[in-house]
């Protein structure tokens, strides 16, 4: 019996989808089992469903506290089994957090300091058995003097013994940064509608009134904050024209640095394990997909994106491949399932596969 490689049309339908969505589902072809040598992506009708703020891009992390900065005089002196010594600090920004860092990593190992966000309250342990026979004291230092700052009387004297501790007197004078993932609701925004709504978000994180508006230059502006605030490194803010990587604090009324990016997602990608059967694309930061083929999205939301390969390319297995079950993930520019909200997609394979004769 002799086989001959013949080119056929695999049609994949997702309305005739044996589990999943739309946009990422299994599609069985029955009693049928396919032996492919090679594949191509023909063509493709995928509906505009999905919005341009979806479960993928939602989310915002915003930052609220306060920043110092200290300067090159500011010191943290102390004094162990009589030797004076001192922490380096360079001078810079900081938050409560990364001041305490700051301390636990360049002490040398003789002790940690911690914060209790319940009692508002900086604590020193002993943690090295060799400042044991006269304990740590700390003493003053220069302006300002860091371990006054975390809320203790100074000079202050340690208590000996490993795993022993004393706690501050006073309050921190900064209280640590409070860091909280918040989102809005998916959906098709409007520049206007999406500054109320991240506005709704983040209201009840910050202390104040904020509202949230577009202003003549067409820029996300916040107003009503009335402590430092900001908005961390996340996925929703640059939507909004906000630059993240600048990450200073602001109260009072605050303006995006650049425009709004409300077009959504600019591809759609056709991913299969099954089909790409380990031939992959490097996608999302070079994490390695199985994708078949890329969508250009250019119809508006509510509109079908229609794709049609002008040249064919053709997948080739190193050997036939033998095909019944096939998974299909429709993905977005982040390498993540879109949700096409179950609107039917079709795609349209070329096949090479044997054909007993």
């Amino acid at each position: 019996m002799n086989t001959d490689i013949q080119r056929n049309l695999l049609i994949i339908n997702s309305t005739d989808r044996s589990s999943g969505t739309s946009s990422d589902f299994k599609y069985n072809l029955g009693d049928t089992s396919l032996e492919i040598n090679a594949i191509s992506l023909k063509s493709a009708s995928i509906p505009h469903t999905h919005t341009n703020i979806n479960a993928n891009n939602n989310t915002m992390i915003v930052e609220t506290g306060a920043e110092f900065t200290l300067t090159a005089a500011a010191k943290a002196n102390y004094l162990i089994n009589g030797i004076n010594s001192f922490i380096p600090f360079t001078p810079g920004t900081y938050t409560l957090n990364s001041l305490i860092s700051t301390l636990n990593s360049n002490n040398g190992g003789f002790g940690e300091f911690t914060y209790d966000t319940g009692t508002n309250r900086v604590t020193f342990t002993i943690t090295d058995a060799g400042v044991n026979v006269n304990g740590v004291t700390f003493l003053t230092g220069g302006s300002p003097e860091i371990i006054s700052l975390l809320g203790f009387n100074l000079p202050v004297t340690c208590p000996t013994g490993v795993g022993s501790s004393i706690t501050a007197t006073n309050a921190p004078t900064y209280v640590e940064n409070v860091i909280t993932e918040v989102s809005v609701p998916p959906a098709q925004y409007t520049a206007t509608e999406l500054v109320n709504a991240v506005a709704t978000a983040i209201n009840p994180l910050i202390q104040g009134t904020i509202v949230g508006s577009v202003t003549a230059g067409g820029y996300a502006e916040f107003t009503g904050a009335t402590q430092p605030w900001r908005f961390n490194p996340s996925p929703l803010p640059p939507l909004f024209g906000w630059n993240t990587n600048i990450n200073t604090f602001f109260t009072g009324a605050v303006e995006a640095e650049y425009v709004f990016d409300l077009y959504g997602t600019r591809n759609l990608y056709v991913s299969s394990k099954v089909l790409a059967n380990g031939y992959n694309a490097l996608q999302a930061k070079g994490e390695k997909s199985s994708i078949m083929g890329n969508i250009p999205v250019c119809s508006a939301q509510g509109g079908i994106d229609k794709f049609e390969a002008k040249y064919s390319i053709r997948k080739n297995y190193t050997q036939p491949i033998n095909v019944n079950s096939i998974d299909i993930k429709i993905l977005d520019d982040t390498g993540k399932v879109i949700d096409l909200q179950n609107a039917g997609i079709v795609l349209v394979f070329e096949i090479w596969n044997s054909i007993k004769l």
